[in-house]
């Protein structure tokens, strides 16, 4: 993933290339496989204004891109006139996922959906990566979506779950006459060229919850180096009593 605390385009660009090319990606795939196809290799960026800027010149380095932490039909309009190959829009806050005793308000399935359809009418190649479920009813909600990621916890009470074929279909947002309103304004929206614009839509969206949201990003960046810290050294300090 390309550093989302970085607030220039151009440094967002140089950290995902030398992330795909000399640190990274490269290293792994020559040594796994030579013969790795590069294609299928894919950049995640943070979907802020300067990291889907940076998205927009990633392709024609050779770079695939998926825009993560996605909280609003803004930046996924934002993130499809940048090229970007996929969308991760999250279910839940950031800090739900960390923190469970944390209300967020429930699950934003609804945006998912309105995503995916936006990009239909639209006739964009920019898929829906669904992200940030926390129940196994969330990821039946969301049966008919392009792809998404699950924990892996999660995934194994998915693939133990045993339901009737058609009492998934009812639970899936997708079928039916379940259908996504997408607004007049949404359809005629443009940002790639208008920060201004932009900004002032994103700010407005869910009554600003969405920046609320994207602030949370630099949270998870603090809180996670340091669980995974604390949780090394609990190891260190293991294998040293026990050694």
């Amino acid at each position: 993933m390309a550093n989302p605390t970085l607030t220039s385009t151009p440094l967002i660009v140089q950290n995902a290339q030398s992330d795909f090319e000399e640190i990274r990606l490269d290293h792994f795939y020559r040594r796994l496989q030579p013969t790795y196809d590069k294609t299928r290799l894919c950049i995640k960026v943070a979907a802020t204004w300067e990291g889907l800027q940076a998205c927009r010149k990633l392709p024609s380095l050779g770079i695939k891109t998926l825009a993560t932490t996605t909280f609003s039909m803004q930046q996924a309009i934002l993130a499809a006139e940048a090229g970007c190959a996929y969308v991760s829009p999250f279910t839940h806050e950031l800090k739900t996922i960390l923190d469970p005793t944390h209300d967020d308000g429930g699950a934003n399935i609804i945006l998912n959906q309105a995503i995916q359809a936006y990009y239909q009418q639209q006739n964009l190649a920019t898929k829906v990566k669904a992200a940030g479920l926390l129940s196994v009813d969330e990821a039946k909600q969301l049966a008919g979506i392009s792809s998404v990621t699950l924990a892996p916890d999660l995934l194994r009470e998915l693939a133990s779950t045993q339901e009737l074929e058609d009492d998934l279909v009812k639970a899936s947002i997708f079928k039916g006459d379940k259908k996504s309103v997408v607004g007049e304004d949404t359809n005629t929206a443009s940002y790639l060229d208008d920060e201004t614009q932009y900004r002032e839509a994103f700010a407005k969206s869910s009554n600003g919850k969405g920046e609320w949201r994207m602030k949370q990003v630099d949270l998870h960046l603090i809180v996670v180096p340091v669980m995974l810290l604390t949780c090394c050294a609990r190891q260190l300090r293991s294998s040293v009593i026990f050694s």
